[in-house]
């Protein structure tokens, strides 16, 4: 039996009291029912805690307990339940308890659970300890279609996490203006992931397979607050901590595949072993200090500057896993841990003021300055877990870290003016440097600009034009830098050319780019109970400063709604959207690791490709009351269809194949009905009904051993209808209505 929520939030207590009824003393909504679920749907279930099917149980509790009117000093309380009681392990829990004496204290506790569970995957590996091990019968091979004890071996695992937050907070305000505050919050996540893990040491022999990740993370977080206000004057002192810790730094894996060329003896099975490292413990720190400020012509001054530590200094997994190829290290880890650090620094600022009585103003400006302080270690690691360490300086396997600093600035001005009663407008402009260290660009600058005219169009109608325009250049582009920092120099120089992307390839991120966005809203009343509106949007981006890489995005949006209120007693709604994205990418196959000259002057190599992405959503929703509000009955249904293509264009010197058509499609229905026996005392009737499915290429009918070099985990599109239906009944406590 699983579990699922139920009731409303606690201030909907009372909420119907008559004017000049005195407070209650307590009152409490206890709701209590029982549900169905049709089928087993992990994608269904997923954070709803419904992925069973068969019945599940329904619980809910809100209590709120407050001072009767006219008292000064009394205490209000409050508490509310949902799945707090049913099954500890599935579903969602929500437990939120209050205490609080207005203007004075407020003291809270949270409790909230939640579960992810995916459908099931396939794996060969089995948990043994710390090491994921092979069935003991395993017949290893070069490729994944030797494997004669695959299909035997296969055993499913099932993708799940819980998230467990719990979170203690109080607030506390003092004479004088002071106030402090307080709270601590963990957050724990257990479950089994997946991930791949690899073998070999060049572009040409590795070896993978998909393999289950234990997951066991603990978050814990600290803030403080000190917080000072007077008529023009305000004050903050904060402190943050934030601390990350990982009960699985590692995940050691036997390797399924036999030894092959270019890896060591002893690479493979049965000997073979690999370890992935996980996301290390970590800890941030940051100190606080913002301000408010009325200074004369009624301009306002706010400053926000928060300093900063971040620091990781997890241990280090050793070279390699594999027993025979440690035996090779004459050259150890430099030093037992990394010993990260980077110091941040944020400062916000903003002036807001007034130009006589039409217009505000506003001037920004931000700085994020992330100054990294981790050592550059030397590191003459094992490629992959398949080769033995060479520790000469004139190879390729000797590898630096990259520690990275970053700065971004930006200063913004914004001008708000309303020029009479109906006509409204907004400009603005903001510039932005951004400094990056060790990258292919070490400075982007970026200029956007916006302005808005918003009018009213007559008693019953409004509209809004927008545009927003934005140009981001910078510096050289240097395809190869990271990569040549990453390498020692001596190896450099015996190099008599060293790889890099194609000359005039960019990422996206670092691109010369031009963007501009039109977007235009139209809201109508034509009749009091009638309402209309219209959204109509394009996005253009243009990569203009390279010839291969991401070339032009476009999306185009149109939304539409409407609501219509026939009788007090009766109203409809329904809404519609269409969007359409649209990619260009350019590229160029050369061949070997090192691009040449002959490759780049034939045009047969170079290659396009157009995705086109469509999204169709549609929804109604219906009311209507009967037998004076004593039976309420509610209707909501969505459609929402998705389709995406991917269009190739070839040279002469390449070959391709049409890709077909993704698609996916979501209907569902929700009707409820409530019947009021009593002031007191509500049923309810619920029906869900959801039917998704979708059709992915990449992944539908793709077998384990589709790829010869990689075991794969056995995904598929999700297909399922499910129907869930409920009853509950609803009953309120106190001196209430």
């Amino acid at each position: 039996m699983t579990a699922t929520l139920i009731v409303g939030t606690a201030t909907a207590v009372g909420a119907d009291r008559p004017a000049g009824q005195a407070d209650d003393t307590g009152s409490a909504i206890i709701e209590v029912g029982l549900g169905h679920v049709s089928d087993e749907d992990s994608r269904f279930g997923r954070y709803r805690g419904l992925d069973d099917d068969g019945l599940f149980g329904l619980l809910g509790l809100d209590w709120l307990r407050r001072p009767a009117a006219g008292a000064d000093d009394g205490w209000t309380s409050a508490l509310l339940i949902i799945d707090g009681s049913l099954e500890s392990g599935r579903g969602q829990r929500l437990i939120s308890a209050r205490l609080s004496q207005p203007g004075r204290v407020r003291l809270q506790f949270d409790q909230r659970r939640f579960s992810d569970r995916r459908a099931p995957l396939q794996s060969i590996h089995r948990r043994d300890g710390d090491r994921l091990v092979l069935p003991p019968d395993w017949q290893a091979g070069t490729t994944t279609d030797t494997f004669s004890q695959l299909l035997p071996s296969l055993q499913a695992i099932d993708p799940h996490q819980t998230r467990d937050r719990r979170s203690l907070s109080g607030r506390l305000q003092l004479d004088r203006g002071w106030q402090l505050s307080a709270g601590v919050r963990e957050e724990r996540r257990e479950g089994l992931g997946t991930v791949a893990g690899l073998f070999g040491n060049s572009g040409g022999n590795p070896r993978a397979a998909f393999l289950p990740a234990p997951i066991d993370y603990r978050t814990h977080s600290v803030d403080a607050e000190a917080s000072w206000s007077r008529p023009g004057r305000q004050w903050l002192l904060g402190y943050h901590a934030s601390l990350f810790s990982n009960d699985q730094p590692g995940i050691a894996f036997d390797n399924p595949f036999s030894t092959i060329g270019g890896w060591a003896e002893g690479s493979g099975y049965p000997t073979g072993r690999g370890e992935l490292a996980g996301p290390p413990d970590n800890q941030f720190h940051q100190l606080r200090l913002a301000t408010r400020w009325r200074l004369p012509g009624q301009v306002d001054l706010l400053a926000d500057l928060g300093v900063g530590r971040m620091s990781q200094d997890e241990p280090f997994l050793p070279y390699t896993a594999n027993p025979v190829l440690a035996e090779s290290i004459t050259q150890p880890l430099p030093r037992a841990s990394l010993d990260g650090r980077v110091d941040t620094t944020t400062l916000n600022l903003r002036l807001n003021g007034r130009l006589g009585e039409r217009h505000r103003w506003s001037a920004s400006g931000r700085l994020d300055d992330r100054d990294n302080h981790t050592p550059r270690l030397r590191l003459v690691g094992i490629g992959g877990d398949s080769e033995r360490q060479d520790p000469d300086p004139v190879s390729s396997a000797t590898r630096f870290n990259l520690p990275y600093d970053y700065r971004d600035l930006s200063l913004g001005l914004k001008l708000d003016s309303r020029w009479n009663s109906t006509t409204r407008s907004r400009l603005g402009a903001r510039l932005r440097r951004t400094e990056r260290s060790l990258t292919a660009r070490a400075r982007t600058e970026r200029i956007d600009l916006e302005a808005l005219l918003r009018q009213t169009l007559g008693p019953r109608a409004e509209g809004s034009l927008s545009m927003t325009w934005s140009d981001r250049g910078g510096s050289a582009y240097e395809g190869g830098a990271g990569f040549i920092a990453s390498h020692d120099p001596a190896w450099l120089e015996s190099q008599s050319r060293v790889w890099e992307n194609l000359p005039t390839l960019r990422q996206y991120h670092l691109a010369d780019r031009r963007e501009h966005r039109l977007a235009a809203t139209l809201q109508l009343q034509p009749a009091s109970a009638w309402t209309l509106g219209f959204e109509a949007a394009r996005r253009v981006q243009d990569f203009h400063g390279g010839e291969f890489g991401l070339r032009e995005a476009r999306v185009d949006q149109l939304h539409g709604h409407l609501r219509w209120q026939f009788t007090p007693a009766t109203a409809l709604s329904a809404f519609a959207s269409w969007d359409r994205q649209r990619l260009e990418q350019s590229g160029f196959s050369f061949r070997g690791s090192i691009f040449t000259e002959a490759d780049l002057a034939d045009p047969g190599r170079a290659w396009q490709v157009e995705h086109d992405d469509r999204a169709r959503v549609a929804g109604l929703s219906a009311e209507h009351r009967w037998l004076q509000d004593r039976l309420q009955l509610k209707a909501d249904w969505v459609l929402a269809r998705s389709s995406g293509t991917i269009d190739t264009v070839v040279g002469a010197a390449l070959s391709a194949e049409a890709l077909p058509e993704l698609r996916t499609r979501l209907s569902t229905l929700a009707l409820q009905a409530s019947w009021t026996f009593t002031p007191r005392l509500i049923g309810r009737l619920r029906y869900w009904r959801e039917d998704f499915a979708s059709r992915d290429w990449a992944i539908d009918g793709v077998a384990v051993d589709q790829l010869a070099n990689i075991l794969l985990p056995g995904e598929a599109s999700p297909d399922e209808t499910v129907h869930v239906i409920g009853m509950s009944l609803q009953w309120q406590l106190g001196r209430g209505n």
